[in-house]
C-alpha cells in the first residue's frame, strides 16, 4: 500500500501487531501511516521497475502472489556474514532509535510513534491520539 504521490505507505491495522488483536474484536483503527523519504521512493521506483507488475513490490520469489517472507531480511542479513546476535531487523529499529534519540533532534514521542510503539503512560495514551505525521515526516528525511 504505497501512495508515492503522497509519498506514504499505508501499513492495514491488521498488519500492526499491537493494533490486530483490536481489529479482529472489530474495532476500527485506522491504517498506519510511514511517511517516505525521497530516497526511500527512489528505492521503491527502482524496485518496482524489476517487480514485473507483481501484486506486491516485494513478491516471493517462489509465489508471486505472495509477499516475500517476515524473516527475509534476516536471512539476508545472516548471508552477508552477520549472527544472530550481532544484527537483526528487530536490532535496525532499536538502532534507528537510538541514533535519532541521541541526536536530541527529536521528541522521543515522535520516535516511538515513528516505530508504532504505545505510550507505557496508560492515562496518557487514552487522551493522546496524535500521529505526528507532519514531525516524522521531517524526521524520516
Amino acid at each position: 500500500h504505497f501512495d508515492l504521490n503522497e509519498k506514504i505507505w499505508k501499513i492495514p491495522a491488521l498488519h500492526i501487531k499491537q493494533f490486530r488483536r483490536k481489529v479482529i474484536l472489530g474495532h476500527e483503527i485506522p491504517d498506519f501511516l510511514v511517511p517516505l523519504s525521497d530516497q526511500a521512493l527512489d528505492i521503491l521506483k527502482d524496485v518496482m521497475q524489476w517487480s514485473y507488475g507483481e501484486k506486491y513490490i516485494f513478491a516471493s520469489p517462489r509465489k508471486h502472489n505472495q509477499p516475500i517472507h517476515f524473516n527475509t531480511l534476516n536471512m539476508a542479513i545472516r548471508k552477508m556474514g552477520y549472527g544472530k546476535h550481532q544484527l537483526s531487523s528487530h536490532g535496525l529499529r532499536s538502532t534507528f532509535s537510538t541514533i535519532l534519540n541521541d541526536s536530541g533532534l527529536f521528541q522521543d514521542n515522535w520516535i516511538e510513534a515513528q516505530l508504532s510503539h504505545i505510550d507505557k503512560n496508560r492515562t496518557r495514551a487514552s487522551y493522546n491520539h496524535a500521529d505526528y505525521l507532519a514531525q516524522r515526516t521531517e524526521m524520516m528525511q
